[in-house]
C-alpha cells in the first residue's frame, strides 16, 4: 500500500513540475513595479520620441511590458518598443503594462504644430532636469505664457525649416549637472554656460548636438575625461573646456575637426589638466615638396614662412586639424601666377584663390575630392567653364566671379548637388542659363549677372526652393 501511494505521489508530481514554467512558478520572482524615464513630453507633429520602461525587481521572470495610447490620432505607440510618433496636436497618455501583474506607468504627450510653443515646453523640460530652482525661471522670464523673444540668454534665428537655436547663460549660478536631453534640442547652434558652477561629467549625449558651431562650457567643475563624441561635431567652430577639473588625453576623434588648433582645452583648475592636446604633422612634408616645386616662383611669404623649422601652424596662410592634415588654404591677392600641384592634400575643404593672377584653371583641383569651398574670382581665368569642378561632390561653395571665363554654362554644372552659392557673374558666358541648374535643391544665392546669357529662365527654377538671392541683371534673359 505505501509503494502505491508512493508512486502516485511521485505521478502528481511529475506532472505539476511538467506544467510549470517561468510566468506560474510558484517560485518565480514577479513584477512589483514599473516607472517611466519621462512622465511628460512635447512634441512636434511628425516628431518622435523613444520612451523607456523601468521593471522592477531587476531580477523579476517577467519583465515584458505592451505600449498603449489613449489617442491614437494624436499620438501613436509601437505597441513592443515605446517608439512614440506624434501625428497631430492634441494630448495622449502613453501608457506601458507588465505584461506579470499589470502595473502600469504613463507619460502624458502634448503635439503641437507651434514651433515656439514647442521649443518653449523643451527648454522648461531639460533645464527642469537640472535641478534648476523656480527663481532661475521667472527671473530669466522663462514662462510659457511669455514670448521667446524675451527669454533672457536664449535667441532663436531663420526660419522654421532652417531655424538655429543659440543658449547663452554665461556667469548664471546654475548649478547641477548636465542633461542628455540638453543636447537633443532640435537646431541647437550655440550654447555657452561658462561660469555656471556646473559639475559632473560632460556627458556622451553632447555628440548628438551635431549642428553645434560654438560651444563654451569654461569655468565651471566638470571632472572626468572629454567625451570622445565631440569628434561628431563637425561644423564646431569654437570650443572652450577650459578652467575645469578635466583630466585625461583629447579623444583622437577630435583631433579630425577641421577648426580643432582653435579649441581651449588648458588651463584647468591647478591639478588637473588635459594631455595630448597638440597638433600633428601629416601634412607638413606634402608641403615641404609643394613650395620645393614652386620655386622661386612662390611668393616671398610663403617661401619665409613654409619652412622645415616652423611648425605647420604657422605657415602662412595654412589651417589644419589636430591630425596636421591641411584643411584651408587662404592664398588671396598674393599674385601667384604659377601654382603647382597640391591635390597631395586630400583633406583639403576650402581654396581662396581670390584676386591671383591664374589665367588657366588648375587641373588638379578636380581631384580635391572633399573640397567644400572654392573662390577663383577675379584670377583672369581664360577658356571655357572648367567641367572639372563638376565632379566635386561635397563642394558647397563656388566662386568664378570675375574672369574672362566664356562660351556656354555646360549642363554639367547640375551634377553639384551639394551647392549652396554659386557666382559666375562678371564673366563672357553665353547661350541660355542650363536647366540643370535646378537640380541643386540646396542652391541659396546664384549670381549669373553681367554675361551674354540669352533666352527665359527655365521654368525648372521653381524646383529650387531654397533659394533666396537669384541675380540675373545685365544679361539677356528673361
Amino acid at each position: 500500500m505505501k509503494t502505491h501511494v508512493w508512486l502516485l505521489f511521485l505521478a502528481v508530481t511529475s506532472l505539476l513540475l511538467a506544467g510549470c514554467n517561468e510566468t506560474n512558478d510558484p517560485m518565480a520572482i514577479g513584477v512589483k513595479s514599473v516607472s517611466l524615464d519621462k512622465t511628460s513630453k512635447t512634441l512636434l507633429v511628425g516628431g518622435t520620441e523613444q520612451l523607456v520602461a523601468t521593471v522592477l525587481p531587476e531580477d523579476a521572470v517577467n519583465k515584458t511590458v505592451v505600449w498603449s495610447s489613449d489617442a491614437e490620432d494624436v499620438a501613436s505607440v509601437d505597441a513592443s518598443t515605446g517608439l512614440v510618433t506624434a501625428l497631430e496636436a492634441g494630448t495622449a497618455k502613453i501608457t506601458a503594462t507588465t505584461e506579470d501583474g499589470g502595473y502600469t506607468a504613463s507619460c502624458a504627450v502634448t503635439v503641437t504644430t507651434d514651433m515656439e510653443a514647442y521649443l518653449k515646453a523643451l527648454l522648461l523640460e531639460d533645464f527642469g532636469q537640472m535641478g534648476l530652482s523656480a527663481d532661475f525661471f521667472s527671473d530669466n522670464h522663462w514662462t510659457l505664457d511669455n514670448a521667446l523673444e524675451n527669454w533672457n540668454g536664449i535667441r532663436v534665428s531663420g526660419g522654421p525649416d532652417d531655424y538655429g537655436l543659440s543658449i547663452d547663460l554665461e556667469g548664471q549660478i546654475l548649478g547641477g549637472t548636465l542633461c542628455d536631453e540638453l543636447f537633443r534640442l532640435p537646431g541647437l547652434t550655440e550654447l555657452v554656460l561658462s561660469g555656471c558652477k556646473l559639475s559632473g561629467p560632460i556627458p556622451e549625449s553632447i555628440g548628438e548636438a551635431t549642428r553645434l558651431a560654438s560651444l563654451n562650457l569654461g569655468n565651471n567643475d566638470f571632472t572626468g575625461q572629454l567625451p570622445s563624441s565631440l569628434g561628431k561635431l563637425a561644423n564646431l567652430l569654437q570650443l572652450d573646456v577650459s578652467g575645469n577639473k578635466l583630466t585625461g588625453a583629447v579623444p583622437e576623434e577630435m583631433k579630425g575637426l577641421d577648426n580643432y588648433p582653435k579649441f581651449r582645452f588648458n588651463p584647468q583648475q591647478e591639478g588637473y589638466e588635459i594631455s595630448e592636446t597638440g597638433t600633428g604633422d601629416t601634412d607638413k612634408a606634402a608641403l615641404l615638396s609643394i613650395v620645393e616645386a614652386w620655386g622661386d616662383d612662390a611668393p616671398q611669404i610663403i617661401q619665409d614662412s613654409w619652412t622645415a623649422e616652423n611648425a605647420v601652424t604657422n605657415f602662412y596662410g595654412v589651417e589644419v586639424n589636430g591630425l596636421g592634415q591641411v584643411v584651408a588654404l587662404n592664398l588671396r591677392s598674393l599674385k601667384i601666377y604659377a601654382l603647382p600641384d597640391m591635390s597631395a592634400l586630400t583633406q583639403l575643404k576650402r581654396l581662396d584663390m581670390y584676386d591671383n593672377e591664374l589665367w588657366y584653371f588648375p587641373a588638379w583641383i578636380g581631384n580635391l575630392t572633399n573640397l567644400q569651398y572654392l573662390d577663383l574670382g577675379y584670377t583672369v581665368l581664360l577658356g571655357q567653364f572648367p567641367t572639372a569642378i563638376c565632379n566635386l561632390p561635397n563642394l558647397k561653395h563656388l566662386y568664378l566671379a570675375k574672369n574672362l571665363l566664356s562660351g556656354e554654362i555646360p549642363a554639367e554644372i547640375g551634377n553639384m548637388s551639394n551647392l549652396e552659392a554659386l557666382d559666375l557673374s562678371s564673366n563672357g558666358f553665353t547661350g541660355q542659363i542650363p536647366a540643370t541648374i535646378s537640380n541643386m535643391s540646396n542652391l541659396k544665392v546664384l549670381d549669373l549677372g553681367s554675361n551674354l546669357l540669352s533666352g527665359q529662365i527655365p521654368a525648372e527654377f521653381g524646383n529650387l526652393t531654397n533659394l533666396q538671392g537669384l541675380y540675373l541683371s545685365y544679361n539677356r534673359a528673361e
